[in-house]
């Protein structure tokens, strides 16, 4: 397994210059903080906080799933 850049469109773009997750040369992955946007990138305003919270979990989610290494370990 090699260090890499993690992408899926599963999940909203980074809003900066930064990867949405890093694969490392091992079995980890560092995932990049999420806010709670949607696949358009456009963050929720006057949401109430569960829902925030629900998105910004299914994003992390959805890249935590992107690497194929990983998906058999993911239930």
């Amino acid at each position: 397994m090699s260090r890499g850049a993690v992408v899926t469109s599963a999940a909203p773009p980074p809003a900066g210059t930064y990867s949405q997750a890093i694969r490392s040369n091992g079995p980890l992955v560092f995932i990049s903080g999420q806010t709670p946007r949607g696949l358009d990138g456009q963050r929720l305003v006057g949401a109430p906080f569960e829902q925030q919270a629900r998105i910004a979990l299914d994003n992390l989610e959805a890249i935590a799933r992107a690497p194929a290494d990983f998906r058999s370990d993911m239930p």
